[in-house]
């Protein structure tokens, strides 16, 4: 088993914050994010290569008190085989209706964090039968605004926990890692006023939520190929859902749109950033550039004036110009 304390560098928006992007976001401009940082403790268990099955436990944090769940982890050739079934959940958007769902996610040492899977509620309870690369890893399950977000919210519900019976190498490890902190989807995504109708499908109200963010984080204008084919996508679905041609079609519509929004997002974040740099290297450039010609007008100047001073000198000591003829 190995100990992850983890610094949650939780991407988020302070309240002087949320003034500002608000400002900016009218303006027409793209949300700005600065760095918090937070502190949880989390553990991790080394599955042993082809060591075979064991058994490890999930407990509800805080948010939500009563979950539970178990886990039978096996570690095969290659890969990890993790079945999980979850009791006692209630629906993600009792914490905003922007989270619409929730994931399971695995935490490395080193604070990579992978998606595993959505956990898709049936009443109360769930199952999930997923697979991971990861052999040493701790498990969590997040409330998000859709099934394919890379990067997790800092909505921790369940966490796992050590049995005495779980088999694993124990290790204390540290490890750092980034989630988006809560209220930031809100303000991104100005939520859609989402209320549940049973009569149309989850996968679809997360793509709308996918799109949405997507665009507030300037995709449409950074990732403008790629955030069309999610809108083209999702009016698919919109369209299989108006005409009632059934839930399978609007689900795998929906889901392609949640996907390619993501990857719209992810890309349109990645440009602004190197945007940025490209121009906070300009702009050093130019000011290096601008000193620098101070810099030679000053020694010119003090070049010139001291010509001057010297002629001044001469006509005092009257050994001035001598005159043509003379």
């Amino acid at each position: 088993m190995k100990r992850i304390t983890g610094l949650f560098l939780a991407c988020g928006l302070l309240t002087a914050q949320q003034s500002e992007n608000a400002q900016r976001m009218a303006a027409g401009s793209n949300p700005i994010f600065r760095t918090s940082v937070t502190a949880r403790t989390m553990k991790a268990v080394n599955y042993r290569h082809r060591s075979g099955a064991t058994t490890i436990n999930f407990r509800g944090t805080d948010l939500l008190a009563k979950a539970r769940g178990e886990a039978k982890v096996e570690s095969k050739q290659g890969y990890i085989e993790i079945e999980v079934e979850f009791d006692d959940l209630q629906a993600a958007s009792k914490f905003g209706s922007e989270y619409l769902t929730y994931v399971m996610w695995a935490i490395s040492p080193e604070g990579r964090a992978v998606n595993l899977g959505e956990v898709l509620l049936n009443g109360t309870k769930s199952k999930l039968n997923v697979t991971s690369d990861l052999q040493v890893f701790g498990m969590i399950v997040m409330a998000e605004p859709y099934f394919s977000v890379t990067r997790p919210s800092d909505l921790v519900v369940m966490e796992n926990v050590v049995r005495p019976d779980t088999v694993g190498k124990i290790e204390e490890i540290d490890a750092k890692y980034e989630l988006l902190q809560r209220g930031q989807y809100a303000r991104l995504s100005n939520p859609l006023m989402l209320k549940s109708d049973p009569k149309i499908p989850l996968e679809l109200y997360e793509a709308r939520n996918a799109v949405q963010i997507a665009r507030s984080m300037g995709a449409d204008r950074f990732a403008t190929e790629t955030f069309q084919k999610a809108e083209k996508t999702l009016a698919a679905g919109e369209a299989y859902q108006a005409r009632k041609a059934g839930r399978k079609p609007v689900t795998m519509t929906a889901r392609e749109a949640v996907q390619t929004a993501e990857d719209a997002r992810a890309i349109g974040v990645k440009r602004q950033e190197e945007e940025l740099l490209a121009t906070e290297r300009r702009q050093s450039v130019e000011r290096e550039a601008t000193a620098e010609s101070g810099r030679s007008g000053a020694v010119a100047g003090r070049g010139g004036f001291g010509a001057n001073d010297a002629g001044e000198e001469r006509d005092r000591r009257g050994g001035g110009p001598v005159e043509a003829g003379s």
